[in-house]
C-alpha cells in the first residue's frame, strides 16, 4: 500500500512537470492494476508458504499412520461388540477388525492441532458418559482425553475409550418394552427392516451402547474446525411427520409438515411414522458440549421468504440439521453426539425410553418421571398477571384471593408475577417526570373524552370523578376515585371482547373497577403493533408538530411493510438498519416510557409498593397468609437474567453483581424465525449482563431475600433469550448451562428444586439442563385480548407435551374463566394433568365452571400424566391448516387451502381408569410467515370426533416388535409405563374361602392386562382385546354407554365446542358359569353373541364400575381408592349373611353426584365420612339408579373427602 501511493505521487509529479496529463490517463490504470496484482500474487505466495513450512514441521505426526476419515458407515445396533469401539468403520462390523475401516484419534488430536495450532490443544479427563470414539489403529495407542478450545470457556469434546459402552448384542439388547431394531448400514439407516433414512453424509458417524436401544449419530469431519455445520442428513422415507420448532425466542409450537423438506427450521424434536400404524421414530436434536442441534427442511425455511424458491422433486424428502455454537471463536470438526434416533411401535413409550436415554446419555438433564412432583401441581392457584400486569399492586392481590374464596373456590397457591420488583429505566429520573406528565394529558383526555360521551349532568360527575382520580395519590383513595368513574384507555387498543373504552371481557362499571389499575399508559400485557406505538406516541403533547408525524409515518411504515414481512425483505432489512443507526434514540425513549423491556433491575427488594420502611415486604406476605387460611403457596416471578434488560449498571444495591453492558448476537436462524431481535429493546440498549462467576450470588441473593419474606418459590421468566449472549462466553448452550445450574441450586438451597416454575424456556438450551426443577410452561401465553390465539394455544400445549412431557410437567399457562373461550381452556386443563390457575381480574369470574374444576377447599383433580394427543390425532393439523408453514398471502406456489376437519383427542390416566377430551380447535393457527396468530377460516366447520378405546395406548391393539403387521399388543412393561401409580383393587375374599380364586383374578384396571401379557411373549391375543369391556361417560352430554374394540363414541363438535368421556373398565363382581361370556353390541350396549347367563346389558353376572363425581370434568381424578369384594354365587341364590358383592370407592372432598354403572341396582348405598358429622361416621344415603343405561347416581354433600360403599 505504501509503495503504491509512493509510485502514484512520483507519477503526478513527474507529468505535471512534463507539462501534460496524458501518460497517466492511460498508463496508471495499467500500472496500478499490475501492481495490485503483484500485491496479491505475493501475499498468495506468502501465504502458502507459511502454511507449507508450518505444515512440514507436522510431517512426523501425519506420516506414522496410513489411516485417514473413512467415509460410510457401517453400524447394525445389537450387532457382534466391537471391543472399545464406537465409531465403526465399514470394516469393524463382523471379523473384519478395526485395522483397515477406522480411523485414529490420534489423527484427530493431530490434525486438530495442525488446525488450531499446539497452544490451543488441551488434555482433560472426560465425565463418565456415552461417547462415540475410533476404531484403535495397529500401533497407536488411544489419548486418554482431549479437550479443544476454541475461544473463551468454550470446549469440542473427542471421544475416550474410557468412557465407551460396548455394542448392544444382537441375542438379546436392552429390555425396552415395544423396542425395535435401529441398525445402520453404510449411508442408510433402516428401522425393523424398514428403509428410514438414506444417502447420509460421510461425515456422521454412529455410536452404539448396551445403554441404548437406539442410534447416536455424531459429526467427524477431515476439514477445518466450524462455529456452524448445515448437514444434510439424507432422504427420509416417511411422509407422516409431526415437528416441534421453535416460533420465537421463547416459545416453541408444532407442525405437521406434508414433506421432510418442509420441517421448519428450528425444529427441536421430529416424530415419524415410518408404515401406517408404526413403527414409529423419535428424532432427538441433541447439544453437545457448545453446540446444539437442530433439523429442517429447505423448503421449510423458503417458505418464510419474499419469494419462496419451489424445492426440486428430487429434494423433497431431504432433512437437514445444523449444528452451531452461537460464539464465532467456538469451532470444532468433531462433535459426538448431534442426534438421537429411537423407534418402537408405541409412540408414546418410544418417546419416553427416547428421552429416558439421551438424559443418561447427555448427563445434563433428568426425566419428569425420576423428579419428584411439583407442590402446587394438585392446588388451585391464581396469578396476578392479566389481572393487573405490572401495575399490581397490593389490595388488587387482596381483592382477587378474596373474591376467590367467597365464591368457593379459594386459591391454594399465589403467584405474584411481574411489578413488585424495584426496577430502572436507562434515563431513569428525566424519563419518570415525562412519564408523570403524560399521565396527567392522558387523564385529563380521557375525563374530557367521557364529558361529552354522556349527557351533561353526568358528563360533569364524570369530569369531576377523573380529575379526582387524577389528584389521588394513595392506593385507598385511589380506589374510591375508580368506583365513582370508568377510566377510558384510548391510547392503547380495545379488548376484542370489549365494547370502546372497556378493558377485554368488561361488563357493568362495577365489574371493570380493576380493570385499569396504576398508570394507564404502561403497555405491558400488550402487544407491540405498529399501531400501538403511534397511538400511545401521540399522547405525548410535548412532542413537536413534525416529530409526531414522522413518528406517524414510521409507525404505519412498520405496521404495513415490516411487522408481517418475510425476514430477508428490504424493508425489514432497512428497519433493522435505522433502528439500530439512526433511530436508535427515539427507540429507547419511547420503551423507557412506555413500556417494561427496557428496565434493569435495581435492587433485590420489592418496590415501594409493597414495602415502606415502616412496613417490609414480609409484612405484605404475611399478611396475605394470616387472611387466607387456604394459602399454601406463595411464589414470585423474576426474569433468569434480573429483569428484562438484566440489571442496572449504576445501582449501588447491584455492583457487587459487576454487571456489564452485552449486546445479544441472535444465530441466522433466529434472526429468520423473529427479525425482531434485531431491534428489541435490549439489542438496542444492550443487557445489563452478570458475570459468570457471579451467577450464583445473584440467584442467592434474590432468592435468599424472597425466602426470608416467607415466600415458598419463584416463576424464572425469560429464560430462552439468554442462548442469544453466548458471543463471547463459550457458545448460548455453554452459558446457559452455567445459568440454569446456578439457578437450579438456588432455588434448591432456599425452598427446594420443585418449588420453581420454568417459563419462556422452549429452547433445548433450556430444557436440556433441568435436573433439579421439575415444573415449565409448555406453550406461549394465554393472550385474552389476542382472539385467534385460543385454539391454538390448546394444539400448542397438547403437542409440545409430547416432548417436553418427558422432562417437567406440564404448566398450561393462566387463563381467565370468563371469557368467551374460558369453556374450552378448562377443559383442556381438566385433561392436562397440570396444575389449574386463573387470572380474572376481580369481579370477573365464572365461579359454575371454575366448581368443574376446582372442589371447596380449593384441591384439584389432576390427571397423573402430561395430557398429549391421541396416536390417531398425532399427525393431524386440528387447526385446519393444510401446511402451517404457508401464510394466506404467501404466493401460490406456497399457499395451500385449508385442509380437512378433524378434531384433536387429549388422553391421559387416572388412577383407576383413563379420560380422552375432543376438542374443535379449527379457524385459527401461529402462521410462521406473518409471525402472529391468524384466523384463517372465519366461518368454522363442524367437526366429528371419534373416540374408542383405542385411544388409550394401553387398550390399543400394537403390533409385536420385530415384525411390521404382527398383530398383539406391546409387552407389560408398556402399559406399567403409562401408569405412575400402582393403586389397585384390593379385594376382600376373608367372608368366603371359595372366593379365594376370583380374588386373586380381581384387581385394579390395569392388573388383568399385565396379567395377560405376562403369560405371552408377544403380549395380548386378539382375543383379550375383544373381552375388555369399557365404560365410557360423557361429561357435558351425560350420556353412558358400554364400549369394547370395535365400538366408537362419535360426537359433533361446533366452534370452540368439547367434550370429555371418562372411561373405566368393567369388574365382574360374581364367579358366574365357565360358558358365561362378556359381550356388548356394537351399538349402544346391545347384546350381539352373548351367553345365556348376559343380562340385559349384555354382560354376565354382575359387573360395575366407577366412574367418580360427575359434575367434575375430570370425574375420574376425583376416585382416590377402589376395593371390591365378590359375592362367590353368581347372583343365582340368595347370598349367605356377609356375603355380598360390595364396592367402595373413596372420593376426593367435595359436594356432586357421584357417578358409576352397574349391570343390576343395589340394595344399599351408604358413606363414611373422614371426619365425622353429627350423625356419626357413616350413614346410608339416598340413590337412583336406571336400569335402562346402568347409572347409578349418589348426591354427595359434603365438603370433606369420604368413601361411598354399594352393595348388591
Amino acid at each position: 500500500r505504501v509503495v503504491l501511493l509512493l509510485v502514484k505521487s512520483v507519477t503526478t509529479r513527474t507529468c505535471r512537470s512534463a507539462g501534460t496529463m496524458a501518460p497517466l490517463r492511460w498508463a496508471a490504470p495499467l500500472f496500478f492494476s499490475f501492481l495490485r496484482s503483484t500485491r496479491l500474487l505475493l501475499m498468495l505466495g506468502f501465504l502458502c508458504s507459511s502454511t507449507a513450512l508450518f505444515a512440514h514441521s507436522k510431517l512426523d505426526v501425519t506420516s506414522r499412520t496410513a489411516s485417514k476419515f473413512v467415509p460410510g458407515v457401517v453400524q447394525r445396533q445389537r450387532s457382534a461388540s466391537v471391543a472399545g469401539s464406537s465409531f465403526i468403520g465399514a470394516q469393524g462390523i463382523g471379523g473384519g477388525g478395526g485395522d483397515s475401516g477406522g480411523f485414529s484419534a490420534g489423527v484427530v488430536k493431530d490434525s486438530l492441532r495442525m488446525i488450531l495450532g499446539d497452544t490451543d490443544v488441551s488434555v482433560s479427563t472426560f465425565q463418565p458418559r456415552l461417547r462415540p470414539v475410533a476404531v484403535p489403529v495397529a500401533g497407536w495407542k488411544q489419548p486418554a482425553g482431549l479437550t479443544v478450545s476454541g475461544g473463551a470457556d468454550a470446549t469440542a469434546t473427542i471421544a475416550t475409550e474410557s468412557n465407551i459402552g460396548t455394542s448392544a448384542d444382537s441375542s438379546g439388547g436392552p429390555a425396552g418394552g415395544g423396542a425395535v431394531e435401529v441398525e445402520v448400514v453404510g449411508n442408510t439407516i433402516k428401522v425393523d427392516g424398514v428403509t428410514l433414512l438414506e444417502n447420509m453424509p460421510s461425515t456422521l458417524r454412529a455410536a452404539a451402547s448396551s445403554d441404548l436401544t437406539g442410534v447416536v449419530l455424531g459429526l467427524l469431519d477431515d476439514g477445518p474446525a466450524k462455529a456452524q455445520w448445515d448437514i444434510k442428513l439424507g432422504h427420509l422415507t416417511s411422509k407422516n411427520l409431526l415437528s416441534c420448532a421453535r416460533i420465537k425466542r421463547w416459545w416453541m409450537a408444532p407442525q405437521w409438515p406434508d414433506s421432510p423438506s418442509e420441517v421448519p427450521i428450528e425444529t427441536q424434536f421430529l416424530v415419524a411414522e415410518v408404515v401406517a400404524g408404526g413403527p414409529y421414530v423419535v428424532m432427538l436434536p441433541l447439544i453437545e458440549g457448545s453446540f446444539r442441534s437442530t433439523l429442517y427442511g429447505t423448503a421449510g425455511r423458503e417458505a418464510i421468504q419474499t419469494s419462496p424458491r419451489a424445492v426440486p422433486k428430487a429434494d423433497e424428502t431431504l432433512l437437514s440439521m445444523r449444528v452451531e455454537s452461537g460464539d464465532k471463536s467456538v469451532v470444532a470438526s468433531a462433535i459426538p453426539s448431534t442426534l438421537y434416533i429411537a423407534a418402537g411401535y408405541d409412540v408414546y413409550e418410544t418417546v419416553e425410553r427416547a428421552f429416558k436415554e439421551v438424559s443418561a446419555h447427555l448427563g445434563t438433564f433428568k426425566t419428569r418421571a425420576s423428579k419428584p412432583e411439583p407442590p402446587l401441581l394438585r392446588r388451585f392457584g391464581w396469578c396476578t398477571w392479566d389481572a393487573f400486569y405490572s401495575d399490581v399492586e397490593p389490595v388488587g392481590v387482596a381483592r382477587g384471593l378474596e373474591e376467590l374464596a367467597e365464591g368457593g373456590t379459594p386459591a391454594r397457591f399465589l403467584i405474584l408475577d411481574d411489578g413488585w420488583q424495584m426496577t430502572a429505566s436507562h434515563g431513569a429520573a428525566a424519563r419518570e417526570a415525562k412519564k408523570e406528565r403524560l399521565k396527567e394529558v392522558l387523564r385529563l383526555r380521557e375525563a374530557k373524552k367521557a364529558a361529552v360521551a354522556v349527557k351533561s349532568k353526568v358528563a360533569e360527575k364524570a369530569k369531576v370523578a377523573a380529575n379526582f382520580a387524577f389528584s389521588c395519590s394513595k392506593v385507598a383513595e385511589q380506589e374510591r376515585a375508580k368506583e365513582a368513574a370508568h377510566k377510558v384507555k384510548d391510547a392503547l387498543p380495545h379488548g376484542e371482547e370489549g365494547e370502546e373504552g372497556e378493558c377485554a371481557n368488561a361488563g357493568s362499571p362495577e365489574e371493570d373497577e380493576y380493570c385499569d389499575v396504576g398508570d394507564p399508559i404502561n403497555t405491558s400485557g400488550t402487544t407491540l403493533t405498529g399501531d400501538v406505538v403511534g397511538q400511545v406516541q401521540s399522547t405525548n403533547t410535548d412532542t413537536p408538530a413534525v416529530i409526531k408525524w414522522l413518528s406517524d409515518k414510521a409507525a404505519k411504515f412498520y405496521s404495513n411493510h415490516v411487522e408481517h414481512a418475510a425476514p430477508d425483505k428490504w424493508t425489514v432489512r432497512l428497519w433493522a438498519f435505522l433502528c439500530m443507526y439512526v433511530l436508535k434514540g427515539p427507540f429507547l425513549e419511547f420503551y423507557d416510557t412506555f413500556t417494561d423491556f427496557s428496565k434493569r433491575l435495581t435492587s433485590f427488594e420489592a418496590n415501594s409498593k409493597f414495602q415502606t420502611a415502616e412496613k417490609p415486604f414480609s409484612s405484605f406476605v404475611s399478611d396475605l397468609r394470616h387472611r387466607f387460611a387456604t394459602l399454601d403457596l406463595i411464589y414470585a416471578w423474576h426474569a433468569m437474567p434480573g429483569y428484562w434488560a438484566g440489571v442496572s449498571l449504576d445501582s449501588t444495591d447491584t455492583a457487587a453483581l459487576n454487571p456489564r453492558p452485552h449486546l445479544p448476537t441472535p444465530t441466522q436462524f433466529v434472526k429468520e424465525m423473529e427479525p425482531g431481535v434485531q431491534w428489541d429493546p435490549v439489542m438496542l440498549g444492550g443487557l445489563g449482563a452478570i458475570p459468570n462467576d457471579k451467577a450464583s450470588d445473584f440467584y442467592q441473593g434474590i432468592h435468599r431475600y424472597l425466602r426470608e419474606s416467607g415466600l415458598d418459590g419463584v416463576k424464572v421468566d425469560a429464560q430462552g433469550a439468554m442462548g442469544t449472549f453466548g458471543e463471547g462466553n463459550g457458545g448460548g448452550p455453554e452459558l446457559v448451562r452455567h445459568f440454569t445450574s446456578a439457578m437450579e441450586g438456588s432455588v434448591s438451597d432456599n425452598f427446594g428444586a420443585s418449588h420453581c416454575i420454568n417459563c419462556m424456556c422452549h429452547s433445548t438450551e433450556n430444557m436440556y439442563n433441568y435436573k433439579l426443577t421439575t415444573m415449565a410452561r409448555v406453550s406461549d401465553d394465554f393472550y385474552p385480548r389476542d382472539t385467534p390465539s385460543h385454539t391454538y394455544h390448546i394444539a400448542a400445549v397438547a403437542f409440545n407435551s409430547v416432548f417436553m412431557g418427558e422432562i417437567v410437567n406440564a404448566d398450561w399457562d393462566m387463563f381467565n374463566s370468563k371469557h368467551d373461550a374460558a369453556g374450552i381452556h378448562a377443559a383442556a386443563r381438566a385433561v392436562g394433568g397440570c396444575a389449574v390457575y386463573t387470572s380474572d381480574k376481580p369481579g370477573e369470574h365464572d365461579f359454575d365452571l371454575l366448581r368443574r374444576l376446582v372442589f371447596p377447599d380449593g384441591s384439584v383433580p389432576v390427571a397423573l400424566r402430561p395430557g398429549r394427543p391421541t396416536a390417531d390425532c398425532l399427525f393431524k393439523d386440528p387447526t385446519g391448516y393444510a401446511d402451517p408453514l404457508a401464510s394466506t398471502s404467501a404466493p401460490p406456489n406456497v399457499a395451500k387451502p385449508p385442509a380437512d376437519p378433524t378434531a384433536l383427542k387429549i388422553w391421559n390416566t387416572n388412577r383407576f381408569g383413563y379420560v380422552v377430551a375432543a376438542f374443535n380447535l379449527r379457524g385459527s393457527a401461529w402462521d410462521r410467515r406473518r409471525r402472529s396468530y391468524q384466523t384463517f377460516e372465519e366461518e368454522v366447520s363442524p367437526v366429528t370426533a371419534k373416540i374408542t378405546i383405542g385411544d388409550i395406548p394401553a387398550w390399543a391393539p400394537t403390533p409385536a416388535p420385530g415384525s411390521a403387521g404382527v398383530a398383539g399388543v406391546a409387552a407389560a412393561a408398556q402399559f406399567e409405563s403409562h401408569f405412575r401409580h400402582t393403586d389397585e383393587v384390593v379385594v376382600d375374599s376373608a367372608a368366603d374361602p371359595a372366593a379365594a380364586a376370583s380374588a386373586a383374578e380381581l384387581t385394579h384396571t390395569l392388573e388383568p392386562q399385565l396379567r395377560r401379557a405376562r403369560r405371552t411373549s408377544e403380549g395380548f391375543g386378539a382375543d383379550s382385546v375383544a373381552e375388555r369391556v369399557v365404560v365410557a361417560y360423557s361429561h357435558v352430554s351425560g350420556d353412558v354407554k358400554l364400549m369394547r374394540a370395535s365400538d366408537e363414541i362419535s360426537v359433533e363438535l361446533g366452534t370452540r365446542d368439547y367434550e370429555v368421556v371418562t372411561m373405566a373398565e368393567l369388574t365382574a363382581l360374581t364367579n358366574p358359569d365357565s360358558s358365561a361370556g362378556v359381550d356388548v353390541g356394537a351399538g349402544a350396549g346391545a347384546v350381539a353373541g352373548a351367553s345365556a347367563s348376559a343380562n340385559a346389558h349384555g354382560v354376565a353376572g354382575l359387573s360395575w364400575a366407577p366412574i367418580g363425581l360427575g359434575n367434575m370434568l375430570n370425574s375420574g381424578g376425583t376416585v382416590l381408592s377402589y376395593k371390591a369384594a365378590v359375592a362367590p354365587s353368581g347372583g343365582k341364590t340368595p347370598p349367605a349373611p356377609g356375603s355380598r358383592a360390595q364396592a367402595s370407592v373413596g372420593l376426593m372432598g367435595g359436594a356432586g353426584e357421584f357417578v358409576g354403572w352397574a349391570s343390576e341396582a343395589p340394595v344399599s348405598v351408604t358413606i363414611e365420612f373422614e371426619r365425622p358429622d353429627a350423625s356419626g361416621r357413616a350413614r346410608a344415603v339416598a340413590y337412583s339408579y336406571d336400569a335402562e343405561s346402568g347409572l347409578l347416581k349418589v348426591l354427595v354433600d359434603a365438603p370433606d373427602r369420604q368413601t361411598i360403599t354399594i352393595t348388591w
